[in-house]
């Protein structure tokens, strides 16, 4: 008897250790251990509770580390068709933010990730998808130097200050917190921030000539762009060439236009994830409007230099 007594007692203390300031520390959700969302733009949320202020959103994909905290409320909620009746579950993302988010939408297993990419400035308000206040991954040039810093974006409703019929109303994405000339924004990539190393902005890139970039280590890479004149169209090629390998990037047939109009630019030229091979941002221009392309370096196709990952299509406001 006494021997059951002593075992309810220690099993009784083992369970209230396990809480901390009304919070369980679960062995399904152990300290360190790396979860991922599966669902996208998940609020992180300042407390346990659905009412909570959201501190942040957190893109399909995105990798967390959990703390090994546990809500003892479980709260249904229908995910995608599926409900789930699980707890809340505190997390720092690689953003080194912490919060808690709904411990159904995360997952052991890795998910694909979906990169977005956005660019400062005025758009039409059915482009930008995107929420105020979250965290994006943000090159920034300084003075001397380029940083990747995680910033939240700012949007805002716009109107142009002369009411004339055909002038449409907008959203404007900037970065209140920069300092600095903000050159893009990216989410959805498990990189922490850091201090970019490697990188260049490119001006001018003119065409049918080869534009040498020096390469971190190694060849260096060539990029061309290229028109060829069809019967009332042209054909537009961009190609990166490293050594032996060639890559067309981009191609595409469009009727004839004044070449102000219709032209690629390269944007940026760096190492985003710090795997010692170039990545660019190259934005295929069309007539008023843009398509910057995010490129990133890859190991996985040896035909192959970088991957498109994220784009931006816009046509102005």
């Amino acid at each position: 008897m006494k021997h059951q007594i002593g075992q309810f007692c220690l099993y009784l203390f083992l369970y209230s250790s396990l809480w901390q300031n009304g919070y369980i520390a679960s062995p399904n959700y152990q300290k360190g251990q790396i979860v991922y969302a599966w669902v996208d733009n998940l609020r992180l949320r300042k407390k346990p509770q659905q009412n909570s202020t959201t501190i942040d959103y957190i893109g399909e994909g995105e990798r967390l580390t959990l703390w090994g905290k546990t809500s003892k409320k479980h709260i249904k909620v229908k995910l995608r068709g599926k409900v789930f009746h699980k707890p809340w579950v505190k997390v720092q993302t690689l953003y080194n933010t912490s919060g808690w988010v709904y411990a159904g939408a995360v997952q052991k297993r890795k998910v694909a990730l979906k990169p977005k990419l956005l660019l400062p400035g005025t758009y039409s308000s059915h482009l930008i998808k995107a929420k105020s206040d979250t965290s994006y991954l943000v090159v920034i040039k300084k003075k001397n130097h380029y940083s990747l810093l995680a910033r939240k974006i700012k949007i805002q409703n716009f109107r142009h200050p002369q009411n004339y019929p055909g002038l449409r109303t907008g959203k404007k994405v900037s970065l209140p917190q920069v300092k600095g000339k903000a050159i893009f924004m990216v989410k959805g990539l498990n990189i922490k921030p850091q201090k970019l190393l490697i990188s260049r902005s490119y001006s001018p890139w003119y065409r049918n000539k080869w534009l040498k970039i020096p390469s971190i280590t190694g060849k260096p890479y060539y990029l061309l762009k290229t028109r060829t004149d069809k019967k009332n169209s042209f054909q537009y090629k961009v190609i990166l060439r490293k050594g032996n390998i060639k890559q067309v990037l981009y191609t595409d047939q469009d009727i004839i236009a004044p070449d102000s109009q219709r032209h690629a630019t390269l944007l940026w030229v760096g190492d985003l994830n710090a795997d010692g091979s170039l990545d660019f941002l190259i934005d295929h221009s069309r007539y008023v409007g843009g398509k910057p392309t995010l490129y990133i370096s890859t190991n996985h196709d040896k035909n192959l230099l970088v991957k498109p990952i994220a784009e931006f299509t816009f046509d102005g406001c």
